[in-house]
């Protein structure tokens, strides 16, 4: 965590998140082409319905952790 607590916003680590909230479809839709925008300023994009880097062409991977049994 430390390595990268120069490279972010400090309230990161200080504020709990909160998702935003979407409201109205063409709200969600906004979001969705922002976050698209991101991904690809960020080096990503879709190819074949999968999110691919640009310079790799490996798919994105996530993997979420849960503290629920």
């Amino acid at each position: 965590m430390n390595t990268v607590r120069e490279q972010v916003p400090p309230q990161v680590f200080t504020e709990e998140y909160r998702n935003p909230v979407g409201g109205s479809a063409e709200n969600v839709r906004n979001n969705l082409r922002e976050a698209t925008r991101l991904l690809r300023e960020a080096g990503w994009e879709i190819r074949n319905q999968r999110l691919v880097n640009t310079k790799t062409n490996e798919a994105m991977s996530v993997e979420f952790l849960s503290s629920a049994p």
